[in-house]
Formats: C-alpha cells, structure tokens, sequence
C-alpha cells in the first residue's frame, strides 16, 4: 500500500493528473489513511503537517514529505506559493508536524532562504525520488549552485528540532487523530463474521 500512496503522491505533487477532483482524491488517501489508524503503512518520509487556516483560524492537515538533517527538519512546497498550507504558513508560522512513524513536534516554520541553510537542505533533500522531477518542474537544474540561484522559486520551509520558539498558551496546533480507526475495526470484524458464517455453512453443507 505504501508503494501505491508515495506514486499517487508523487503525480499529485508534480501535477500529473489530468482532473483535479481525481488528483485532490488521491492527495487526500493518505489523510483518510492515517484516520483510519494505519499511518504505519505510509512510507516513512510522509508527515502530516498542522498549519492554521489564514481564513478560518481552524486546524488544517495537509500531507507532506520531510527530510532530517542535522537537528532540522525540511519540508517544501510542489506548487511554489499556491498551496493553502503555505499561505497558511506565510500568514501564521504556528505548525505541528507529526512524522508516519514518530511523535508530533510542535514549532514555527520559517522559509529557507540563507544560502548556508540551503546547501544543508539541498544535501537533506536529494535521497528523496522525486527531488530531480521536483527541481525540474521549477526550471532549476539539479545543482546545489543552481538552487541557491533560483532560490525565490522555491518555497522550503525549515523546523528546528528542540529547538522553536515558545509557542503561547492557546496558540498550539492539534496533531490528526486516527479518528476513523473504529471503521477499519469495524469492517475486519464484519468479515471475520463473514468468514465464520461461510465457514460454518460449507461445514453443515458436508454433514448433510
């Protein structure tokens, strides 16, 4: 399943689908995935990010990639500046970041900009499998050189590990909860069941 996510992801990112319901449909399978409690399946490079909408002040959950280097952590924009979750950022840094496989971090997020701070991130980045189709998209050619250069169309954002400001009392942003877990319960208890009751008609089936 996680090799069927991260390719849907991967389309969705570089904007290979060719209706945006489908492709919001498939940006949206790894959400309903980790509510329905099987986060653990999605590859290890996916987070879900917690970013305050600029319009309703609500929680929004937004899926992601993030790459650790160092005590940083990266996550970056397929879409330059249009994505919601990072007009979100723009407007409010206030971020929760909870990795697949690992606890929330709560912090800020701030755009990657110095030059110093972009070699690290082009180094934490390139083992990703989208990061040439990704530089490419940009007209940016896959050289750390080339990166910094062109440095205003990439949208790369930064969370210090232990390290982020204090966020105020109130402020903090929720981590997505498995919140559907009971129906993927639900439906191995129906076919369990299922099974039970077919397994018991082939029996009286033989002793007839």
């Amino acid at each position: 399943m996680a090799g069927f996510v991260e390719r849907h992801v991967i389309n969705v990112l570089l904007g290979q689908s060719v209706d945006d319901r489908w492709r919001t449909l498939r940006f949206k399978a790894p959400i309903y995935a980790w509510r329905l409690g099987m986060r653990h399946l999605l590859p290890q490079v996916f987070a879900c990010i917690t970013t305050r909408g600029r319009k309703t002040g609500m929680p929004r959950y937004t899926m992601v990639e993030h790459f650790v280097y160092g005590n940083r952590i990266y996550i970056a924009s397929g879409f330059r500046d249009e994505p919601d979750w990072v007009q979100n950022l723009l407007d409010d840094p206030t971020v929760t970041l909870q990795p697949a496989h690992g606890e929330p971090i709560k912090g800020r997020a701030e755009r990657v900009q110095g030059e110093d701070d972009l070699q690290q991130a082009y180094q934490a980045m390139r083992v990703s499998p989208i990061w040439v189709p990704w530089l490419m998209s940009l007209d940016i050619k896959p050289k750390v050189e080339d990166f910094i250069a062109k440095r205003e169309r990439v949208y790369l954002f930064t969370i210090q590990v232990g390290g982020a400001q204090p966020i105020a009392p109130g402020r903090e942003l929720p981590a997505l909860e498995d919140d559907l877990r009971w129906v993927s319960r639900s439906a191995m208890l129906g076919m369990t069941l299922g099974l039970a009751l077919r397994w018991r008609q082939v029996r009286r089936k033989h002793q007839a």
